[in-house]
């Protein structure tokens, strides 16, 4: 039985089917409920959608997983547990905003992160006198799946791959963490109302541990990095996104831009964490990582490139003027020494990629902030670190707190960024030169090194060259 505040389970098999637990589930209608193969547990979820929960039934009710699937409404249409032997348990959630996410269900003494949240919420609950189980949230899906039709209602189950190698199913096939497919653990499929059918490798060690996402790193997060890999162009243009400097509502990402070149080759500006799930998704991509960019003096967007390039012995890496004389003190290896592959942006990129690429450098007050912009030709695309980038709306992103900020410092549903306008009002004719060296370029398509990637017309319903140009305008 379902009410908007309780969910109410009858033993059937009793003398006269009396209830046998009753649970407090969510504040908003429940939307969809589903148990555990063994009975053992119940998960829910309302019809917000943001938070997908799951009880223990017995002894007693208890709320034993509280985990965000998002912070932007969505109607939950599945929910769907693992077929039992499958080690840790995990719990599937099919939205309507095209997305099935992937919990995985651990004791807290398993996983380093609830274990701290749960003593965190023990001493919250002992302060304040109230339950805190849902203040304390760390835990965030695994993997996403982004379904190619948005919007269609879906239905999904986790079940044990058959042994027939898919032949004549009549299933799209895929992976959670690359655009091949292998052997994995167990199988997703999904199920939607245009009466597509998909079925999912899922990684066996995305199953079991966190070791493909850890990096011991100087930025935070630290220790475990998601990474996610967005196709913005097929073929062309993509962009690779970790948490940064927090997970979940208080990330505002940390976004690497790669493009494919008519060369054939890959050119990765800004690289993020090389966790081994990074390298294997960069390893998906169709070319082979030539030019790698730190553009900025920003730390959060060089201080990975030479983690990154040990993986790509071979390729050139061009480096904003003056980064190879910073250092960072007590940061581990925060500095990217002089080497035969290590350029500096200018001329020299000029000459080498004249025709992929061109550049816009912007060189702030006393020289404290350098950045340089890239224009990938072949994929009409501009890529930024901090000098712009926006807040748009798209699953678990801009949060309430991204939103407000935006809505403060005007890059909600626009290209722009209030810590360049402030630059650029102290060297306006820098900024001048700046800005006509990039309205003379083809594009359609702009990265920001942090919120929302791939901001265009097709993804986010704006034209981001206008948005882009008007943004910066007052320095004319």
């Amino acid at each position: 039985m379902l009410s908007h505040l309780r969910t109410q389970v009858y033993d059937l098999a009793a003398d006269g089917g009396n209830a046998l637990v009753e649970i407090s589930a969510h504040k908003a209608p429940l939307a969809a409920i589903a148990w555990s193969q063994d009975g053992s547990l119940l998960a829910t979820a309302s019809s917000t959608g943001t938070v997908v929960r799951v009880h223990a039934i017995q002894p007693g009710a208890s709320r034993i997983f509280s985990f965000r699937r998002g912070s932007t409404a969505a109607t939950v249409h599945c929910l769907a547990f693992s077929p039992p032997g499958v080690e840790p348990r995990l719990l599937a959630a099919a939205s309507s905003h095209g997305t099935v996410h992937l919990f995985r269900l651990e004791a807290a003494e398993r996983h380093p992160a609830m274990a701290a949240a749960s003593m965190a919420a023990g001493l919250l609950s002992a302060v304040v006198k109230l339950p805190v189980t849902d203040m304390v949230d760390p835990v965030r899906n695994i993997a996403t799946v982004r379904l190619p039709c948005h919007g269609a209602a879906s239905i999904c189950a986790l079940q044990r791959p058959s042994s027939g190698g898919g032949e004549g199913g009549g299933a799209s096939t895929g992976s959670l963490s690359a655009s091949h497919a292998f052997g994995g653990a167990i199988s997703l499929l999904v199920a939607t109302s245009e009466g597509l059918l998909y079925d999912y490798a899922i990684e066996e060690t995305l199953v079991a541990s966190d070791e493909r996402r850890k990096f011991n790193g100087p930025l935070p997060p630290t220790g475990v990095k998601n990474t996610q890999l967005v196709t913005i162009k097929e073929g062309k243009l993509w962009a690779l996104r970790q948490d940064f400097p927090e997970e979940g509502a208080k990330s505002i990402c940390l976004n690497c831009s790669v493009a494919k070149l008519q060369s054939g080759g890959l050119l990765v500006y800004a690289p993020v964490a090389p966790t081994p799930e990074m390298l294997d998704q960069v390893a998906s991509l169709p070319g082979r990582v030539e030019h790698i960019v730190a553009p900025s003096l920003s730390p959060e967007h060089w201080l990975y490139v030479n983690a990154f390039a040990s993986h790509h012995p071979d390729a050139t890496v061009w480096v904003c003027p003056g980064l190879t004389e910073v250092n960072l003190p007590g940061i581990g290896d925060a500095k990217i020494s002089a080497g035969p592959n290590v350029k500096e942006i200018g001329p020299a990129m000029t000459q080498a990629l004249g025709d992929e690429v061109d550049f816009a450098l912007f060189v702030g007050p006393l020289g404290l902030f350098k950045e340089a912009v890239l224009c990938a030709k072949h994929a009409g695309a501009v890529f930024s670190g901090d000098l712009f980038f926006g807040a748009f709306e798209e699953e678990g992103m801009p949060t309430p707190l991204q939103r407000k900020i935006g809505d403060l410092v005007g890059i909600r549903k626009r290209v722009g960024c209030p810590v360049a306008f402030l630059q650029m009002l102290l060297k306006r004719d820098a900024a001048r030169e700046w800005l006509g060296k990039v309205s003379g370029w083809e594009f359609d398509t702009v990265t920001g090194g942090h919120l929302s990637a791939g901001i265009n017309a097709e993804r986010y319903g704006v034209d981001a060259r206008a948005s882009l140009l008007e943004s910066f305008k007052f320095v004319l």
